[in-house]
């Protein structure tokens, strides 16, 4: 495993948690634990824009510049708008 000799590699694969390696090193096997959950991110022209959309609205609700709520119902405004747009 490249892991081995580079520590700032990580697996891809959710069987390297049966690894000696992580089984050696619980510290490290929380990243290979986490494939078990992964999801990769949606293969959309514009998810860039639904994700800038998505952060922008958790940091006002994090400040305190609107509710969570609100933040959830301007986010999926915002992703909606740019589903919805004609493309480039």
């Amino acid at each position: 495993m490249l892991c081995k000799a580079n520590q700032g590699v990580q697996p891809a694969v959710a069987s390297a948690i049966d690894d000696a390696y992580y089984q050696a090193r619980p510290n490290e096997r929380v990243m290979v634990e986490q494939l078990a959950s992964a999801v990769p991110t949606p293969n959309h022209p514009a998810w860039l824009d639904m994700e800038s959309a998505v952060e922008d609205e958790v940091e006002k609700a994090l400040y305190g510049k609107t509710t969570p709520a609100g933040a959830v119902k301007a986010a999926g405004a915002a992703i909606e708008a740019v589903a919805t747009r004609p493309a480039k």
